[in-house]
């Protein structure tokens, strides 16, 4: 009879241990589902922030762009230094600079080509998505190329795409855009 009251109580208490630790790990795991939202809706707050800092940034006509891929014509895909691959707008003169890391200088000192210009007939739209499309002439004397900088609505990564009037060459840069007071970009040789 011990034995038989033994063996109920003891069912009756690894039952209601188990049931406690179902509850446990279900309350674990609501709450890292819990975290895991926070720490999204903090990412999506971050980065509303940063996009309106873009856009503040393109109205006032004074940002940098700087790429950390570059994209070519045919395809080709180049990961580069964002502080010497840029395009820049500040005071009204553009600024448009390639730098490869190959050991050899070229025409701006760095391995690449910077050219500056006058930028002109500068527009800015906003479509229903709420997605950025920023685009500018930019000429000098060995420039004259379009300018299209494209933001997506709520992102931090822009894309900008430079177009040769001269020729039918492109170059796609991907990065970020950073206030021009803010940005740590070094500037190679311009040639007359």
């Amino acid at each position: 009879m011990k034995k038989l009251l033994f063996v109920i109580i003891s069912c009756f208490l690894i039952g209601t241990l188990s049931a406690q630790e179902t509850l446990t790990k279900d309350q674990i795991k609501k709450q890292k589902q819990e975290e895991k939202e926070a720490k999204k809706k903090a990412q999506e707050e971050e980065d509303m922030r940063t996009f309106q800092m873009i856009k503040q940034a393109l109205v006032d006509q004074s940002f940098v762009l700087e790429a950390q891929r570059l994209s070519f014509k045919r395809g080709k895909v180049v990961y580069v230094n964002q502080n010497t691959n840029f395009i820049s707008l500040n005071d009204g003169k553009a600024v448009v600079q390639l730098a490869f890391n190959t050991g050899l200088p070229g025409a701006n000192g760095m391995g690449g080509l910077t050219v500056e210009g006058v930028a002109s007939n500068i527009t800015m739209k906003e479509n229903k998505k709420g997605d950025i499309s920023f685009s500018m002439n930019v000429t000098g004397n060995r420039v004259s190329a379009q300018v299209t900088i494209l933001i997506p609505y709520g992102g931090t990564m822009v894309d900008g795409q430079v177009n040769s009037n001269f020729n039918s060459n492109r170059i796609n840069y991907s990065g970020t855009i950073l206030p021009y007071e803010d940005s740590q970009i070094f500037k190679g040789t311009v040639r007359p």
